[in-house]
């Protein structure tokens, strides 16, 4: 598996591997796609948050499955440009117990703030646009990271308002057309999360054009097309607070968690506000 396909999968554990080999720095700075898409690229597109506070040089919890304990702290102990926090030990991830440690990397092994800014690939994505568009997953949770993510973003100083080669969409027209109100609200009020002002930062323009339309626009025809389907879940999900219904009901189905994370998922990306 190579570094793009670990970023974008979430496997931390390669990725932490492939950027401690002896090409690791060589790999961050020039490994990309046929479109010129690299390591922060793939990371943003797959939502995959750990792998992101990685690349930016954030200590985040790394889980190793494919070692044990023991390989882990060796092969940790004497990297350079790595360092963990605490003690390896043995965490719950799925059926089963592995090992685990907060890791920080720090440069050469991290992307830089500068180079942040020039992180544009062949048809004009930045990881801003690709969190924008491909960030809200499936899940409520994804659509949290993802909003992490972009904050992450900002504070490395990622643009937020170049359009797509293409179309001309931005990220808040992506935001929009998802109907991710808190990752809207975040790109127009970047000061919220990003108080210093180490960089030039931009602001997301709420009357860009692209094809024709304003974000609004976007938000305002894909909401129309929902509006029956939000209505009808909205219902479900007042009546099952009425009845004290809860999703961790022992008798409950697979159908029914699968609806009842499919009706929060929905409900939290909401076109109108």
């Amino acid at each position: 598996m190579d570094l793009l396909e670990a970023c974008e999968n979430g496997n931390e554990e390669r990725v932490l591997e492939l950027l401690l080999s002896p090409t690791g720095a060589h790999l961050l700075e020039h490994e990309a796609d046929r479109a010129g898409r690299r390591a922060l690229h793939a990371a943003c597109m797959g939502g995959q948050l750990s792998v992101v506070q990685l690349l930016l040089g954030r200590a985040c919890q790394v889980f190793f499955p494919g070692r044990s304990r023991d390989q882990v702290e060796e092969l940790v102990a004497d990297a350079s440009g790595c360092t963990v926090m605490g003690h390896v030990t043995m965490k719950r991830r799925g059926e089963s117990s592995v090992p685990a440690a907060t890791v920080q990397l720090a440069p050469p092994l991290v992307i830089p703030r500068e180079a942040v800014l020039t992180y544009v690939d062949m048809y004009g994505n930045t990881p801003m646009q690709c969190i924008a568009c491909f960030g809200c997953g499936s899940e409520a949770k994804h659509v949290t990271e993802g909003v992490e993510i972009a904050t992450a973003l900002l504070q490395n100083g990622c643009p937020s308002n170049t359009p797509k080669a293409g179309n001309n969409w931005t990220p808040l027209h992506w935001s929009a057309f998802h109907g991710n109100h808190e990752l809207a609200a975040l790109l127009l009020h970047p000061d919220v999360a990003v108080a210093e002002k180490l960089l030039p930062r931009q602001v997301a323009v709420p009357l860009a054009r692209a094809d024709g339309f304003y974000a609004a626009d976007i938000a305002g025809r894909v909401g129309l097309n929902l509006a029956n389907e939000m209505a009808a879940l909205r219902g479900v999900a007042k009546s099952n607070d009425a009845n004290a219904t809860t999703p961790t009901n022992l008798n409950a189905t697979d159908d029914e968690d699968g609806a009842f994370e499919y009706r929060q998922w929905r409900l939290r990306l909401d076109h109108v506000l």
